[in-house]
This record gives structure tokens, C-alpha cells and sequence, in this order.
């Protein structure tokens, strides 16, 4: 295995690449056309403000964990830890979020990358291939694991007196250590894809894996709560000392389980740094090694396993596609399309279907541990307001707001989307067919989840009858607004699927758009309710879903037309 080869793969996949990309959020106007100063004034106030947006909650989120960090780290030099606790949960936090979105996107980036056919002419063998491959899948993760262990880092600097281990130690923390999470998330990737055998079976499995991922994490959460209730009491939460005691004593029996937080720790501190750093870069480089030869055994005949499914896939619709046509119409034959683009990739899957079933995995949850009770009787007090229903439904229409299964319909087209106009359909169709996807994957967890919150907190079945219809409707106009805005302007220029939903501002913009409807929908009938009352509290939410509906059909339906038309 040559080095030089696997860095050559590397810089090719790269090509054309700036560093900005990684951190930038995507967008290409696939329409030149000329516009007049107040709409190129209005579209860069529009910008200035969307980043804006996102610079103060980027910074909110720097600034939380800079002083969570600092408590952190004050408290290891309390406890006798010494330098670096700070840097070590944030490794551990920064590990957890990179396993997890490297098995999200490592089915993409290690088996269906579309540069992987073009590699097989080239004289390089499998284990540099794959290696070249875990590294390209680290480089997107990296972004998640800088801007959580940057500010440790930052913290560590201000807390700790320089010295030339802090330094090798940073070094350490921003280098070598993702290659153990994203390592890991790569075989398990690989495990489940065998597992899962050939065809849409991989997907399931993949789903089945995510899913126990998210119940073991937060069956570990509740039970580190409860832990900490059983074993701390209100005397020791008082007493500094009492609760200082506790923490360190429970601080080592956590380091001594993983042997590589006492390395991380140790590289930090001059007294042990030249030891434990050798043993962290030995220990990253041995797993990555290890990695890559496991891959490699198998990496042939997993990734002819895609090509050939996607083959066999396309020969059967080919063989049947005139009894198919026949069954079904064009609109129903679009929305399937729609799905099988979602299925087709793990990062489409898990982030739009996927997170729509994280709060059901919760609330199982929190049912096995008996803490459903305990959440219904935290909310009494809210339960006591005339509009708590609405509370409600608000954070479930919040849910579907979030969801960017609309706003990015198009981008995930990619670069076929232009073939669409070369079919005979009218735009208004695509609408109506992605319209049934997003309802599927919108409205159904929706009804779901008031049904469940209204036995959790005991409200009346009858709720029912005004919550639905109003969730169905803020639903469709979610839909026609992020089509239109996708449609306006999709980013079809993406080299890894996850950068079409996670970098795409589209998704953004329909985002703070649901909740900038929400605020103007809670606010007015609050307003109302308690200066007039509840039946105009009711009419001005009921006058401003007509409005977005109207609306959001207008703009969807110019939309539409120009970019299929």
C-alpha cells in the first residue's frame, strides 16, 4: 500500500474543491437573468440577513459550549484531574457526533461514489482504495468534529499555562483522534451492508441499526439521570465539597473505562505528554490501519453488490414499464420516482425519514424508564392554560417545519433535473406528485404524535378534530413554499449527497420561513384570545393558513412552470 497513491485519490476526488465548500451552504441560480436594483437590493438583504441568522446562532451555540467547557475544565483542576477534562468531553461529544453522521453517509461516500467505476482502471489495490475512501469520508465529518473541540481547545489555552504539550496535544485532539469515530462508523457501515445482503434489504438494516443507535444513547442518558438523582442528594448539591467529592470519584471510574480519554488527557499535561502521545497517535493509526484492511476484504464484492442491484433495478422497470404505466398514473409513477431517490441514498433516507422518528424512539424511551409520567407532571403548570392544546400542536407543527423533504426535492435531482423538461408533463404535476411524498412523510408522523400527546397529557379525544386539519393544511403550504423556493433555485452542482440537504440553503430558508409563519400564527392568537377571545383567536389562525395556502399555490404554480415548462 502506497501512501502517495492514496493522497493522489484523494486530491482527485478533490479536484475543483476550495476549502470554503466544506463550510459553505450551497446554492447555484440556474437562471441568468437581468433584474432590477430593488430585487437585487431585496435578494442581498435577504442573504445578508439569512447569515446573519446563522452567524448569532452559530455564536449562541460557541458560546454555550465555551462556557460548559470552562465549568468543565475549572472543575477538573477541583477535583485534582488537572489540565485537558474540558478537551476530553468534548472529544468524547465530538466522537459520538461523527460515528454517527459517518454511518448516516458512509453507504454514499465508501460504495456508490460514482468516481468508484473509474478507479478500477487505475493500478491501485483495494486497500488503498478504501483507505483513500475513509479519508474523503472524514474530510466532510471534520466541519462536526472543529466546531465542537475548538472551543475546549480555546478554553484549555486561557484556563491552562502555555506550554509545548498543549500544543502537541491540540494537535492530537484536531488530527488524529476522528480517525477512531469515523474508523468505527465505517465498519459498521460495512457490517450492516452484508449483512443486509443485496438489495433494498441494505437500507432496512441500515434503518433497524440507526434507530437501536438512538434507543441505547438515550436509555444511557435517563440512566446517567437517574444515577445522579439516586446517588446525589440535595445536602451534597448544596455543599461543594460533598458535590466536588462525587463528581471526581465518578469522573475516574468514567476516564479508567476508556483507557484512550487517560492517553488524551495525559498528551495535554508536560508530566506524561511524551508517553500518552505516542500512544494516541499509535492507537488512531492502528485502528485506521485496522479499518482499512477489513474493508478491503470484502470491498469488491460490496460495491458490484450496488452497481449490480441499481442494475437489476433498472432491467426490471425496463422489462415491465408497459404494464407498469398502465397501472399507475403519471402522477403516482412521479412520486414513486421521488421515493426511489430518497431510498437510493443513506444520507436522504436518514435525514429526511429518519429524524421524523427520533421523538416516537424517545417516547419508547422514556415509556420503558417510567418517565412519561414525570414529563406529563413537569408540564402541569403550562396544562393550566386555556391554549396548552395549541401549545402543543405548535411544537408538532414546529416538527414538520423542520423537515426539509420539500425544500430540497429538486437539489437531490442533482444534475438530471433538467431532463425533466423534456418529458410531457405539466409542472403542476411534479407539484402534486411530491406534494403525496411529503404528506406521507410529514402528515403521517404528525398524526401520530398528537394521538400519543394527547393520552400523554391527558387531554380531551375531541382536540383531535381541530389539530388535524390544522396540522394537514400548515403541511401543504410547508410543501408549495419549499418547492417554490427549491424550484427558484435548486443546487444541482453536489458531489456527495449529504451537502444537497445539510449544505443546501434552501432547506434554510424554509426553515426560518415555517418559523417566522409560526411566530405570526401563535402571537395573533394570543393577542386575541386575550383581548377579544377565543373565536378570534380561532379565525385569525384559520384567515392565516388561507392566506399561506393561497400564497404558497401562487408561487409554487410560477415556480413550477419555469422550471419544468
Amino acid at each position: 500500500m502506497k501512501v502517495s497513491n492514496i493522497f493522489l485519490v484523494i486530491r482527485a476526488f478533490f479536484s475543483g474543491v476550495k476549502l470554503k465548500d466544506f463550510f459553505s451552504i450551497g446554492s447555484n441560480d440556474q437562471k441568468k437573468k437581468k433584474r432590477s436594483i430593488a430585487v437585487k437590493a431585496g435578494k442581498g438583504l435577504v442573504a445578508v440577513l439569512l447569515w446573519l441568522c446563522m452567524i448569532i446562532g452559530f455564536g449562541s451555540f460557541m458560546m454555550m459550549f465555551g462556557f460548559t467547557f470552562y465549568s468543565v475544565e475549572s472543575l477538573g483542576h477541583l477535583t485534582g484531574h488537572g489540565a485537558g477534562l474540558s478537551v476530553v468531553l468534548a472529544t468524547f461529544a465530538s466522537s459520538l457526533m461523527v460515528f454517527i453522521f459517518g454511518f448516516m453517509t458512509g453507504t454514499d461516500v465508501l460504495y456508490k461514489g460514482k468516481d468508484i467505476a473509474l478507479l478500477r482502471s487505475l493500478p491501485l489495490t483495494e486497500g488503498e482504495v478504501i483507505s483513500s475512501r475513509i479519508l474523503i469520508l472524514l474530510v466532510y465529518l471534520i466541519p462536526i468534529h472543529l466546531a465542537i473541540v475548538i472551543p475546549a481547545l480555546v478554553v484549555l489555552f486561557i484556563v491552562n499555562p502555555f506550554s509545548l504539550a498543549s500544543i502537541t496535544g491540540s494537535l492530537i485532539v484536531l488530527l488524529i483522534t476522528p480517525l477512531v469515530p469515523a474508523a468505527l462508523s465505517c465498519i459498521l457501515t460495512m457490517t450492516t451492508c452484508r449483512v443486509g445482503g443485496r438489495g433494498p434489504g441494505k437500507l432496512v438494516v441500515q434503518m433497524v441499526v440507526f434507530c437501536a443507535m438512538l434507543v441505547l444513547l438515550s436509555l444511557f442518558q435517563v440512566g446517567g439521570m437517574q444515577y445522579f438523582s439516586a446517588n446525589l442528594s440535595m445536602e451534597d448539591i448544596s455543599n461543594m465539597g460533598g458535590l466536588i467529592a462525587f463528581l471526581s470519584v465518578n469522573v475516574d471510574k468514567v476516564l479508567r473505562f476508556v483507557p484512550t480519554c487517560l492517553w488524551l488527557a495525559g498528551s495535554l499535561v508536560p508530566s506524561s505528554a511524551l508517553l500518552d502521545s505516542v500512544l494516541s497517535i499509535v492507537f488512531g493509526f492502528a485502528v485506521f490501519a485496522l479499518t482499512s484492511w477489513l474493508l478491503s476484504v470484502s470491498y469488491v464484492n460490496l460495491a458490484s453488490s450496488f452497481e449490480a442491484g441499481d442494475a437489476r433495478s433498472r432491467k426490471s422497470k425496463t422489462k415491465n414499464v408497459q404494464p407498469e404505466y398502465r397501472r399507475r398514473s403519471v402522477m403516482t409513477a412521479l412520486a414513486l420516482r421521488d421515493w426511489d431517490i430518497i431510498r437510493g441514498s443513506s444520507s436522504f433516507l436518514f435525514e429526511l425519514i429518519g429524524e421524523s422518528v427520533v421523538p416516537l424512539l424517545l417516547m419508547t424511551v422514556y415509556g420503558i424508564m417510567g418517565l412519561l409520567d414525570d414529563i406529563s407532571m413537569g408540564v402541569g403548570m403550562l396544562s393550566q392554560f386555556d391554549f396548552f392544546p395549541l401549545i402543543v400542536c405548535a411544537v408538532l407543527l414546529l416538527m414538520q417545519g423542520v423537515d426539509m423533504i420539500s425544500s430540497t426535492s429538486a437539489s437531490r435531482e442533482g444534475k438530471t433535473f433538467p431532463l425533466n423538461r423534456v418529458y410531457p408533463v405539466d409542472g403542476m404535476v411534479y407539484v402534486k406528485a411530491k406534494l403525496v411524498v411529503h404528506l406521507i412523510a410529514t402528515a403521517v408522523p404528525y398524526v401520530i404524535y398528537c394521538v400519543m400527546a394527547l393520552a400523554l397529557f391527558r387531554m380531551s379525544i375531541w382536540h383531535i378534530a381541530w389539530m388535524l386539519p390544522l396540522g394537514f393544511a400548515f403541511s401543504v403550504a410547508m410543501c408549495f413554499e419549499g418547492l417554490a423556493i427549491d424550484f427558484n433555485k435548486p443546487f444541482l452542482t453536489w458531489k456527495n449527497p449529504q451537502q444537497a440537504v445539510k449544505q443546501n440553503a434552501n432547506g434554510l430558508k424554509s426553515m426560518g420561513l415555517a418559523l417566522f409563519q409560526l411566530l405570526i400564527l401563535g402571537g395573533g392568537f394570543y393577542l386575541l384570545d386575550r383581548f377579544i377571545g377565543l373565536l378570534a383567536g380561532a379565525g385569525w389562525i384559520a384567515a392565516c393558513l388561507a392566506v399561506m395556502l393561497i400564497v404558497s399555490w401562487h408561487f409554487v404554480s410560477k415556480a413550477a412552470e419555469a422550471a419544468y415548462n
